[in-house]
């Protein structure tokens, strides 16, 4: 009888075994992380990089200063390829992650990551945070399916060679309940360009749940008109103002090895992006009522 003959219960555990071969065989890479190794498979986009490019880091050490001892939802909003999920589960916290991301290429590298180390308290919304429902385009360098410098910003880079995609767009604010979003202790934010639409989207849920937020605010690139990239930051500046947040560059050396501090600023700095400064660009946007913790955290 021939395998694709078999009906029924012997079918079906036919089926499975042929899985389990196969999964067996899958390439993985294995990542260090609390003690034991998180499994990445290999049959995504940018598998076999992410191992060797992940190392508990800044964002490691901050993380686990503000999730440390609470509960609720951390967000990752722009998960790319899963270096902030790897941080997460690196950190041991009770928290549920959420990763946000609107790439179906890097969306479905994180889910695969998830199903192979049966992670239950992880959640990819394939989706990006903005100010508006709908349908927007996110602008890829040509070739690059994968690309962790996509943007929905069509000029943040003049000079690549980009290719656009639909795809689709909430407002935080209208998904939460959908989510089973309530304590939110912290929101990470890396979208390349797009930080006051994502924010914009997210205004309630800010009012509410008062969370600390990690941004990436990148300098200007070389090639971009300074005018806007100025009016960018204007508007982000706005919102946190309105908002009750306080600004804080995170000092960290040019590796972005360590977490060495915080540097209180009023404005965001107009600057043009050069490897020299490129690692001056991470930020934390502080609830005012936690200033005195900010302070002790320092």
């Amino acid at each position: 009888m021939e395998p694709s003959s078999l009906t029924g219960a012997a079918g079906r555990y036919f089926r499975r075994a042929q899985f389990e071969v196969w999964r067996s065989l899958e390439p993985r890479y294995p990542v260090a992380a609390r003690g034991r190794a998180l499994r990445v498979p290999g049959g995504v986009p940018n598998a076999s990089r992410l191992p060797s490019a992940w190392r508990g880091n800044w964002k490691t050490q901050l993380m686990r200063l503000l999730l440390e001892g609470r509960n609720g939802a951390f967000l990752d909003v722009g998960a790319n390829t899963g270096q902030t999920l790897i941080d997460h589960f690196s950190i041991g916290t009770s928290t549920h992650y959420f990763g946000f991301e609107p790439n179906p290429a890097c969306a479905a590298m994180l889910d695969e990551i998830i199903r192979a180390n049966d992670l239950a308290n992880y959640t990819i919304a394939p989706v990006a945070l903005s100010n508006e429902n709908g349908l927007a385009k996110l602008h890829l360098r040509r070739g690059k399916t994968a690309d962790g410098s996509a943007s929905m910003i069509a000029d943040l880079r003049p000079d690549r060679d980009l290719v656009a995609h639909y795809i689709p767009c909430f407002r935080l604010d209208d998904i939460a309940i959908t989510l089973g979003l309530g304590e939110i202790p912290l929101i990470k934010i890396d979208v390349e360009g797009a930080e006051a639409q994502a924010l914009n989207g997210m205004r309630q849920t800010l009012r509410s749940a008062r969370p600390w937020i990690t941004c990436e605010v990148l300098h200007r690139a070389p090639q971009a008109d300074p005018a806007r990239h100025t009016t960018r930051l204007a508007a982000l500046g706005e919102f946190l103002a309105k908002a009750d947040y306080t600004l804080h560059r995170i000092v960290k050396p040019a590796d972005d090895s360590a977490l060495r501090g915080f540097e209180r600023l009023d404005n965001f700095p107009d600057a043009m992006w050069t490897p020299a400064n490129k690692h001056e660009c991470d930020y934390l946007f502080a609830p005012r009522e936690e200033e005195v913790r900010l302070r002790d955290l320092a």
